[in-house]
Parts: structure tokens; C-alpha cells; sequence
């Protein structure tokens, strides 16, 4: 064994402890730098995208404006001041413009102080695309000479777009919005359209505003909607860039040099470097001896580095160095720590998405049974001009000599017209236009009632069980509403059982006090109905019979009627244990009125003595205006037919104030004047001329100084309110 100085020993002692010192230094340097960079590009990702969100959030905002006006009613009225104003307040906060263009050119623009009145009504269509709103790239406008976005959306109707509703978006909104994200020294950012042109850029954003993108750029957004790239900034100079493009096809940039990835850690290390590269010179030797006893310790500290790395939890080793053991545990610490916030963050982002849904499910069917709601109240307004011309017919001809077998057709048509009337007070109720008429009703009395009503629909087939519990309380509903809810259960039920099975009807007492309920339920023993249909048998005009076998207002009829009566309606189904529909309706202990029972028959209209009476007749649907005129005439009135409110002012400027003695007057026409305008011009202007009005909608808007006819009207009615008014 060779001699070896002390010396020797102690610089072989140093290089021993110095050497593995140093290389776990390079090691733990190495790793630090990865994460310093991959933290770098983590965070310019984040940024990006967050900032993306932005940029989108506010082009979504302005599509949210466009969808909304395309649905505007003076739209549709061909209003185009209230147009303009109602745009003009929904840009209310942004600096962008709202423009609604023809075929023709620009109809309304909210950058000028008003708009005059035009058609509604384009000449022909507009150029647009129908299947998913328009985001503009940043082009020149053709008035201002200043470059802006603009998005389109499509004034649909008929299934033809006929306007365009554009909103402008303004590079100085975006770039203000770029301005204010306080990014770190040398990075910039900018918004790039759909074409490849410069919207906002920070820094020197007006400079470079509308400048196309470099080939370079164009190429790296073409590969996808996220990624990293490198490329030259516009000084030169090497950088790292992340893009991410939103929906509207437009993209957010940011670029960090490439001396910023771990600029940080190479000037802390400079003078350790230095000092490295010194002492290793010195402790190659004594690295080699002493290596071998640390290795082991090292690549057991590496293996829990990629553990952690890799997201798996970090083992625990049995380390002999203490340090290297202690820098195990901090991170089998970290690790738990990590995999903890990753399951919160995931538990976390699956509530939020499922509220999102939810909160989107809620506004989407709002706003179906807002529509639907006004589409059945324009059914309805149609309808009852139908139902009035077929009344006042009947009741014109009876009044002339009867003829041999005219009664019975007679009654035939009038009770036509009544079933005819009942469903369309079904619609306007469902519509949230006609008031109904509660009373006080005995279920003791009404449930056997009405099953013998039932045993007439379903058949001989079908056995009906009337069940009530003893102590049932009354409750206040519209019998007739009532009536036609079991009845629609009723077929509902004879259709799942087809035609043969066992119908229970049953009601009961639920809660106590001022929450006293009464259920009412009506089952059947058919074959149920599947999951994903049960969420919809509410909705109106849904039907899962053949086309012509129903029309889906059934159960909305069921619906509608305990929503009126202030309860609810449920609904439990299992496949192959029939369905139960329960209505949950408000109990009643009030003393039944004297005239709660159901009203008789209207008698014929007595024969009048109103000869020589002037009447004003306001309609604009002309066989109603033809028959109601006749009926009239037969009541003794002299009778002036118009169509308009605009034509009955005219005619009674013209005739003077004293030449009628009553108005009778239609509320819903065309025109600028309607019925309700016309009575309150009329108490203003001619105060002693009464005006009598007749509607298939609720007058509760009207005033109380204006009578208000239901269309249908009874002859009988109607004479009597014309007397009224007279008097």
C-alpha cells in the first residue's frame, strides 16, 4: 500500500466531500431550471388563455346584444325610432354602434342622434349566413373611414333573414383592454382577427393597428387553436409566444423573450459556476474515490424527484444521508400536497360545470314557455274572430222566420261555438290573458260527478275507482278548468292502457294550517312512460302520439290549471307499473256564495227599442264586421261600419259629435290607433260619446270608465252593455 501524506489524505478528504456536493448542486441546478421554465410557460399559457376568455367575453357580449335586438318587438312593428333607442340603451357602457341594414343599405344607426321612420318590411332578403352568428375581421367603415369589427346576426323571419343587426366593435375598446394587463417587463401581447390583422398591441398598439401578421405567425395560428411556437419579436430579438384562438376565430398572442426562461437562475449561478469549475479541477480525483458511497443516496432522491414530477405519489426510501433524506421527505410532503389540491380543483371545476348546465337548462325553458306563451294568445285572437262571425250568424238567423229543422242545426252551431270558446279560453289562460272563475267546489260532490263523466270517454273497457278520504276539505278552482284536467288525464290514461284496465281517482288532505293542501291524484295501470320523456309531458304542444293523434296541450292543460289555482302538478311513471299525475291544489273553508252554482243558460236577447239609435261600428275583420252589423240593425241600431281606429276619428271629426250616440269598438287592429286608444281619445275629445269595447284578451289593463266585452260576446250581453253605456 503506497504512502500517502496527509496532505494527500485531507485533499482526497475534501475532493471526496466536495465532489458529490457539487454534482448533487448541478443536479438540483438542472431540475430548478426545468421548472423554472416549465413554471415560465405554464404561466405565459395561463395568461394567455385567461386573456383569450377576455377578448371573447366582450365579442360574446355584443352577440348577446345583436340576438336580443333581433327578437325586438317595434321590430317587428316596423317602429324603427323605438328601434333606435331601444339599441342606442343596450350599447349603454361600450363605445361600439349598433347598425340594422336592408338589402337597401343601413336603416338605423345609433352613432346618429335619431332615426326617421322607414318600412319595416325589406324589398328582398339580406346577404347573411344563417347558421352561426358573423364576427367581422377589423375593416375600414364605410362612413367614418376608422377601422372596426362588426357582429352580425340575422332579423329572421319565416325562415328568411330579412335584416342584419350589426354591432361595431372598436379596436381602442380591445386595446385598452390589452393595455390594462399588467404584464412583466419585455413581454407583449396583441389581438389578431380572423384575416390576420393587428387589433390591439401592447406595447405600441396604435402604431401597429390593422398591420397584417408575419407568414411565421399566420402559419403557427393555421396549426390549431393553442400551442407554443418561437419566433423574432419586432425588435429582432428571439422569443417564446403562446397563442390561443376563441370561437369568433380571432386569437390572443403573448411573447417572452427567450433570455427570460431562466435569466434569473443563470445570474445567481454565474459566480457559482465560476467557483465550480475551480474547485472541480481540484476534486476530480477524490470524486472518483468517494462516488461510489453517495451514488446510491442520489438516485434514490432522482427516483422521488420523478415521481413527482410524473404526479405519483413519492415513496418513502430509506436515504443515509440525512439532508438528501430530509429533501425525500419534503417532497413525499409535496406530493400528498399536490395530489390534495389536484382532487379539489377537480371537485371544484365538475360543481361549477354542473351549475353552469343547470343555470343554462332554467333560461332555455324560460324562454320556450315565454314563446309559446305568445303564440298561443295569437291562436287565440284569431280564433275568436272565427268563433264571433259563427255566434253572431246563428243569432242573426234565428231572429228571421224559423224554417223546419233550423233549431236543432241552430243548436248544433251554438254549441260548436261554445266547446270553440272553451278552448280558446284554455289557450289564454295558458297564455297568461284570460282570468279564470274559481269557486268554491266540493270534491264529495264533483269526483263521483265527474267519473261518470269519464265512464262516457273511456269506454265499457276501463273500470273507474273513485277513492275520497273521509274530512276531504273543498277548494276553489274553476270547475270547468277542473273538469278538463280530468278529462285529459282521463284520455292520456285510456291511451297508455289501450283501452283496457283499472282508472283511480283519489283525494286526499296534505298539510295543516295556512299550508292546508288537497291532493287529487288520477293513476292508471298502463305502461308507464320512459325517463327522458317524463322531463317533458309538461311542456306544451309535446306529444309522443302520430301526427294528427294529439296535440300536446293536454298535461300543460293539467299544468296550467293548478299553476292558475296556485298548487303545482307532479308526475311518477315506472315501465310496466302504470303512471300517477297528482295536482296539489290550496284547500278551501270558505262558506260557498250564494252564486257559486254553475250559471244557467243565457236567454235570447229581448227585442229591442233602440230604433233611431246611431251606433259606430269598429272592427277590421270584415265577416265579423258584416255579421255584427246585421245583428245590430236587427236590435233597432243604425249602424256606421268602419276597419280602423285612425277611420273611426276621421269619421266622427267629420260627422260631427253629435251624430252617433255609442261606439262599439274591437281593441286588437291595425293601424297606430287601437281600440284602448281610441276610447281614452274619445273620453278626452267627445266626453259624452260612451264607448263599449270587445276583446278575445284579459281587459284588466283597460280603464274602469271602459266596458269590456269577452269575444265571443252573447247577444244578450252585448245588447245589455250597449244599454249601459247609453244610459
Amino acid at each position: 500500500m503506497a504512502v500517502v501524506s496527509i496532505r494527500a489524505r485531507l485533499i482526497l478528504l475534501v475532493l471526496s466531500v466536495l465532489t458529490p456536493a457539487l454534482a448533487a448542486a448541478l443536479w438540483v441546478i438542472d431540475i430548478t431550471y426545468a421548472n423554472e421554465r416549465a413554471a415560465l410557460e405554464r404561466n405565459l399559457r395561463d395568461t394567455t388563455r385567461a386573456l383569450s376568455l377576455v377578448v371573447d367575453r366582450e365579442l360574446a357580449r355584443r352577440d348577446t346584444i345583436a340576438r336580443v335586438l333581433t327578437l325586438s318587438a317595434p321590430l317587428d312593428q316596423g317602429d324603427l325610432p323605438a328601434f333606435h333607442e331601444q339599441a342606442r340603451r343596450a350599447t349603454d357602457g361600450i363605445e361600439g354602434a349598433v347598425l340594422l341594414r336592408s338589402a337597401q343599405g343601413v336603416l338605423v344607426d345609433t352613432r346618429e342622434a335619431a332615426v326617421a321612420q322607414a318600412p319595416a318590411a325589406p324589398a328582398s332578403a339580406v346577404p347573411t349566413l344563417l347558421d352561426l352568428p358573423t364576427v367581422t375581421p377589423v375593416l375600414p367603415d364605410t362612413r367614418t373611414k376608422t377601422l372596426q369589427a362588426t357582429v352580425v346576426r340575422p332579423v329572421l323571419r319565416a325562415g328568411e333573414a330579412v335584416f342584419n343587426v350589426e354591432v361595431t366593435v372598436l379596436p381602442q375598446e380591445l386595446q385598452r383592454i390589452v393595455a390594462e394587463q399588467r404584464l412583466p417587463p419585455g413581454w407583449s401581447s396583441a389581438i389578431v382577427d380572423s384575416r390576420g390583422t393587428v387589433v390591439a398591441h401592447q406595447p405600441d398598439g396604435p402604431a401597429l393597428l390593422g398591420r397584417p401578421i408575419t407568414d411565421t405567425l399566420r402559419a403557427q395560428l393555421s396549426r390549431g387553436t393553442e400551442g407554443f411556437f418561437e419566433t423574432e419579436s419586432i425588435q429582432g430579438l428571439p422569443t417564446v409566444a403562446f397563442f390561443s384562438t376563441t370561437a369568433s376565430n380571432w386569437s390572443f398572442v403573448i411573447a417572452v423573450p427567450e433570455a427570460e426562461f431562466g435569466s434569473s437562475l443563470t445570474r445567481s449561478l454565474i459566480p457559482l459556476l465560476w467557483g465550480i469549475a475551480a474547485v472541480a479541477s481540484v476534486a476530480v480525483l477524490g470524486a472518483l474515490w468517494v462516488a461510489h458511497g453517495i451514488s446510491g443516496a442520489v438516485d434514490s432522491l432522482r427516483g422521488a424527484a420523478r415521481e413527482l414530477q410524473g404526479g405519483t405519489p413519492v415513496r418513502r426510501r430509506s436515504v443515509p444521508i440525512r439532508e438528501l433524506a430530509e429533501v425525500n421527505t419534503t417532497l413525499e410532503d409535496a406530493s400528498r400536497t399536490l395530489l390534495h389540491a389536484k382532487e379539489e380543483l377537480e371537485r371544484q371545476v365538475a360543481a361549477a360545470v354542473q351549475q353552469t348546465r343547470e343555470a343554462e337548462q332554467r333560461v332555455s325553458q324560460s324562454q320556450r314557455v315565454e314563446a309559446l306563451g305568445r303564440l298561443t294568445g295569437g291562436v287565440a285572437h284569431d280564433f275568436n274572430n272565427l268563433l264571433g262571425v259563427i255566434s253572431n250568424s246563428t243569432h242573426v238567423l234565428q231572429r228571421l222566420p224559423a224554417g223546419a229543422g233550423q233549431d236543432n242545426a241552430f243548436a248544433t252551431i251554438r254549441r260548436a261555438v261554445e266547446l270553440g270558446s272553451r278552448l280558446t279560453q284554455h289557450l289564454l289562460r295558458f297564455a297568461g290573458r284570460q282570468p279564470v272563475k274559481p269557486v268554491r267546489v266540493d270534491l264529495a260532490e264533483f269526483l263521483p260527478r265527474s267519473a261518470e263523466l269519464m265512464k262516457t270517454v273511456m269506454g265499457s273497457s276501463v273500470r273507474i275507482e273513485c277513492e275520497l278520504e273521509p274530512g276531504t276539505q273543498p277548494v276553489t278552482v274553476d270547475p270547468s278548468e277542473m273538469e278538463l284536467a280530468l278529462i285529459n288525464l282521463a284520455l292520456n290514461a285510456r291511451d297508455a292502457m289501450s283501452g283496457r284496465g283499472t282508472l283511480r281517482l283519489r283525494a286526499r288532505n296534505a298539510g295543516t294550517g295556512a299550508e292546508s293542501r288537497v291532493e287529487v291524484s288520477v293513476s292508471d295501470t298502463g305502461e308507464g312512460i320512459d325517463p327522458d320523456v317524463l322531463e317533458r309531458v309538461f311542456e306544451p304542444f309535446f306529444t309522443t302520439k302520430p301526427v294528427g293523434m294529439g296535440s300536446g296541450l293536454g298535461l300543460s292543460q293539467v299544468y296550467g290549471f293548478c299553476q292558475q289555482a296556485g298548487g303545482e302538478a307532479t308526475i311518477e311513471s315506472r315501465a310496466g307499473a302504470g303512471t300517477t299525475v297528482t295536482m296539489v291544489l290550496p284547500s278551501s273553508g270558505a262558506v260557498p256564495a250564494a252564486d257559486d252554482a254553475a250559471p244557467s243558460a243565457a236567454a235570447a236577447p229581448a227585442v229591442s227599442t233602440h230604433g233611431g239609435r246611431k251606433l259606430l261600428l269598429v272592427e277590421d275583420n270584415e265577416d265579423l264586421a258584416l255579421v255584427t252589423e246585421a245583428l245590430l240593425r236587427s236590435f233597432g241600431f243604425g249602424v256606421t261600419r268602419v276597419r280602423s281606429g285612425d277611420e273611426a276619428l276621421r269619421t266622427i271629426e267629420g260627422a260631427g259629435s253629435d251624430a252617433f250616440d255609442v261606439v262599439l269598438s274591437d281593441v286588437v287592429m291595425p293601424g297606430s290607433v287601437d281600440g284602448l286608444q281610441l276610447a281614452r281619445r274619445l273620453q278626452q275629445r267627445v266626453p259624452p260619446l260612451p264607448v263599449v269595447l270587445i276583446s278575445g284578451y284579459n281587459a284588466a289593463h283597460a280603464q274602469q270608465s271602459f266596458e269590456v266585452l269577452p269575444k265571443p260576446c252573447p247577444p244578450d250581453q252585448l245588447l245589455a252593455a250597449l244599454q249601459r253605456a247609453l244610459q
